[in-house]
């Protein structure tokens, strides 16, 4: 029950961690529809008329208005789509696609893994406790990843496994993977016969690691994406008055 109170935390976490980046998004989305579609058409005939050259964000703000007056059917796409990535996030990013390249990004590497690794040693604590050989631990490990890098690596310790080489012996060879800290770790519960007891630490010690992760990225994140979101507005108004100014000066 606590295992699944635990997840369910994370879960809960993860999911409220993304509301804010997703509603800041969906505004700047919904900002270059409003600019594009409703307020540039107005000032394109004034942009046509005078005799300078339009600023670069000026014809990109065009480029984007002139593509929505000619396709407004496009509009509700640019909404509906976000709105079901964001509804579907559980599914579509917990697929190998996404999986393998969340392993790329470093200020998500470090979340991921951590969140892998607290699920794979809480399945080795339990597995242990209820005496199930090596092997078919590390075969149920690989069935249940969704990652094709650790999905890779569980096949791999298993044959070591298989072909007599020791439990944390075969694992030390994935340490760039499992971290050198998990193996030393399990290592040392190996040699003291207490596998089960340490995996259960060390998955305790990576949930808490996750949901600290998930406040310290938060309050990383909100000032960048405020300034994301003022870029957008800056842009869009640049685009829209730069050239008025230009004429202002000319007149």
């Amino acid at each position: 029950a606590n295992d699944a109170e635990t997840k369910n935390e994370i879960n809960r976490r993860l999911n409220g961690a993304l509301i804010y980046p997703a509603s800041v998004c969906m505004m700047a989305i919904i900002a270059i529809l409003v600019f594009g579609y409703k307020v540039m058409p107005a000032f394109k005939p004034l942009y046509a008329q005078s005799k300078i050259s339009l600023p670069f964000p000026t014809v990109v703000l065009l480029g984007i208005s002139d593509f929505l007056v000619k396709f407004p059917w496009t509009i509700p796409f640019f909404v509906i789509i976000p709105v079901y990535v964001f509804l579907k996030k559980n599914q579509i990013f917990t697929t190998p696609f996404f999986q393998s390249i969340f392993l790329k990004f470093p200020l998500i590497k470090t979340l991921a893994i951590n969140i892998y690794l607290a699920k794979y040693l809480r399945m080795i604590a339990q597995l242990t406790k209820a005496n199930i050989p090596y092997p078919v631990q590390l075969t149920l490990l690989r069935e249940s990843s969704n990652v094709p890098a650790f999905k890779d690596a569980w096949r791999k310790i298993r044959l070591d496994v298989e072909r007599g080489a020791g439990f944390t012996a075969a694992l030390s060879k994935y340490e760039t993977l499992l971290t050198s800290f998990t193996v030393g770790n399990l290592k040392a519960g190996e040699k003291s016969g207490q596998v089960a007891e340490t995996a259960d630490y060390l998955a305790v010690f990576y949930e808490v690691e996750v949901k600290d992760y998930i406040k310290n990225i938060n309050a990383i994140i909100e000032p960048i994406l405020i300034l994301a979101l003022g870029s957008v507005i800056a842009f869009l108004m640049f685009a829209m008055f730069l050239p008025i100014f230009d004429l202002a000066r000319l007149a």
